[in-house]
């Protein structure tokens, strides 16, 4: 299978599912190159620890090529698959000639994945950002129309109180991994969410109607959280740990100072990150 380009954003974890539950051939994945069990593997044991791994580097990426095996298709059968994952921080692309010195592999790749964090301030130009990238992708690689597009969103756990998402995020989360036999129903549920997330883009975010009315009519939409919760951040002044979302101690009243550093308070309950990894191999032709 052709590379698939991740674009934009952090990714702070992607545990996939260990197994559907049903006997057989279980499911597995395996790194098969030296970076990508640096990044499979470190990053779950910084994680462990309570520690976020870093984010997106600006330096020009490096292939992290991972194996799966036991994948269940809808016919009962288990298939095998290596996809080859590209990091490119989507807000660092100034034009066409730096696509084309980082990300030469671009004609290429099969599927194309935005990935947004709603929690940034900034997160409302991220849309015209999005659709000068789009555009620029549109200028350099052949079939553009034929590419398998995803927009996500990521760290949705720490909207989950916020006034415009929290019935959202209480219909649609937390959920278990699908067992083989509930494959369709899964579907069926994905399907629901990228409806109501490309109607999101199209009617609340600036800038949403125009970039999602020129992406490709089969792009599907996501809403993940690879942490499960918010992380915190320790008060020097009264060494409760507030939530990261929080500019002040709601304990003590001290403004947080900036360079604290953020960790987990708890252990990383990650849900939905699992959706564009299936979206990638139903165009696969896996699932």
């Amino acid at each position: 299978m052709p590379p698939c380009l991740l674009t934009g954003g952090r990714i702070n974890s992607a545990r996939f599912p260990e197994s559907f539950g049903e006997g057989g051939q279980p499911y597995a994945v395996r790194a098969v190159t030296t970076h990508a069990a640096r990044v499979f593997f470190d990053n779950a044991i910084m994680l462990s620890r309570g520690d976020l791994p870093p984010s997106s580097p600006r330096t020009p990426p490096e292939p992290a090529i991972l194996e799966f095996t036991g994948i269940p298709d809808l016919r009962g059968r288990r298939e095998e698959l290596r996809v080859t994952f590209y990091d490119i921080p989507g807000e660092a692309v100034h034009d066409e000639e730096w696509l084309l010195d980082h990300a030469p592999f671009l004609p290429q790749v099969q599927d194309i994945v935005f990935l947004f964090d709603p929690t940034r301030h900034d997160f409302f130009e991220r849309a015209l950002q999005a659709a000068d990238l789009r555009d620029k992708i549109f200028r350099l690689v052949p079939d553009f129309e034929r590419k398998n597009f995803l927009i996500v969103l990521s760290k949705m756990d720490e909207l989950r109180h916020d006034d415009s998402w929290a019935e959202i995020i209480a219909e649609f989360w937390p959920d278990d991994s699908p067992t083989a036999r509930q494959l369709p129903e899964y579907w069926t549920g994905m399907e629901r969410i990228s409806r109501h997330l490309r109607e999101w883009w199209s009617g609340s975010a600036p800038g949403g109607r125009g970039f999602v009315a020129r992406v490709p009519k089969n792009t599907h939409f996501c809403a993940i959280s690879s942490l499960g919760h918010q992380p915190v951040w320790r008060c020097a002044q009264c060494g409760e740990h507030p939530q990261d979302m929080a500019s002040v101690c709601p304990f003590c009243g001290v403004v947080r100072d900036p360079l604290a550093p953020i960790r987990l308070g708890n252990k990383p309950r990650p849900f939905r990150v699992r959706d564009p990894l299936f979206w990638v191999f139903r165009s696969a032709g896996v699932m």
